[in-house]
């Protein structure tokens, strides 16, 4: 990795433990993670989630990742990141399948509204 990536890594860490210290929880949330590309990946699930799950605060983040599984194959980037860190001991991870809506249930809900 050239300079400029770790520059970023350690400013967004820095930024991480800012959030960190204002004494209250922070919840993160990475959305449409089928997407991103190994760097982006690397850096956030990789390199600033061990930095900050290793801190004195990391009781106070939830992050909450979301990613079509249809969408990611065995070989995707993400995979591999999750699998480390369900082996991590310290990260928890609680995994939250979710079905697709029928039209019925996309109905109801615009209906109920």
């Amino acid at each position: 990795a050239n300079f400029s990536h770790w520059k970023l890594v350690f400013l967004l860490t820095q930024f991480m433990y800012v959030l960190l210290e204002l004494d209250r929880p922070i919840m993160l949330v990475l959305d449409d993670l089928q997407w991103a590309d190994a760097s982006t990946i690397n850096l956030v699930l990789g390199n600033i989630l061990d930095s900050v799950s290793n801190s004195l605060y990391a009781h106070r983040i939830l992050f909450v990742v979301l990613y079509r599984d249809n969408e990611v194959c065995d070989e995707h980037p993400l995979v591999a990141q999750l699998v480390r860190l369900r082996q991590s001991e310290s990260v928890k991870i609680k995994e939250m399948p979710l079905s697709t809506f029928s039209k019925g249930d996309i109905c109801s809900m615009i209906a109920s509204e």
